[in-house]
């Protein structure tokens, strides 16, 4: 294995999500899909990347996202059932349009604008690329209505590991302790270590790196 930057060159569309987007959990999915989607318990290993750290607290040679952020926009997700279609082919006589299944939606979605992403991190250079190219055709939140997508994957040699930290100041989640250890710097905060990032069993007191935008 070997120090790697991994780049998405982006569709021209609004990505979704927090700005982290990370490399592991994608890798994860991509290797999910690469089983054949089974019925799991928690994220599939991710093999082509190295491991670091102890116990419960390990996690992946894998930066987050690096980018240069454009900017910001705002969107809708619009859902509006065909109600007089539905009672028509129907025995009812009236639905609840407040709640339940045929309630509508007119929810704002926010997105950030980058011609390309970046990742730093340790591993098989070709395995990644050829996950990733395989089944990774986006990133980020709401892919199935076409954010987030990706045009090309490529995957270079780079002379220095920035999978962890940069300069003093880490790029992807650590757990809190061991960023205070090391003496590096970050923003406190509570977020995952290893996919699935949205399991609580994942997730810490954390140092993140700074300056990501939020949406």
């Amino acid at each position: 294995m070997r120090p790697i930057v991994v780049t998405a060159k982006l569709g021209g569309v609004g990505v979704m999500g927090d700005g982290f987007f990370p490399l592991d959990g994608l890798l994860s999915y991509a290797v999910h899909c690469e089983m054949g989607r089974p019925q799991v318990e928690e994220a599939p290993a991710v093999d082509c990347l190295e491991r670091r750290g102890e116990g419960e607290d390990w996690y992946y040679a894998a930066s987050f996202a690096v980018a240069e952020w454009k900017g910001e926009g705002k969107s809708f997700w619009v859902k509006r059932p065909r109600y007089s279609e539905y009672i028509t082919r129907s025995e009812a006589k009236s639905v609840t349009v407040n709640s339940g299944q045929f309630k509508g939606y007119n929810m704002p979605v926010f997105y950030l604008l980058a011609d390309e992403i970046r990742w730093y991190c340790v591993g098989e250079p070709a395995l990644i690329l050829d996950l990733l190219s395989t089944h990774v055709g986006s990133v980020g939140k709401k892919r199935s209505q076409g954010w987030g997508l990706v045009s090309a994957w490529t995957v270079e040699p780079h002379d220095e590991d920035w999978s962890e930290v940069r300069d003093g100041v880490v790029t992807r989640a650590l757990p809190a302790v061991v960023a205070r250890d090391r003496g590096l710097d970050g923003d406190p905060g509570w977020y995952g270590v290893k996919p699935a990032y949205w399991d609580v069993r994942n997730q810490g007191d954390v140092f993140l790196p700074p300056g990501k935008p939020t949406t």
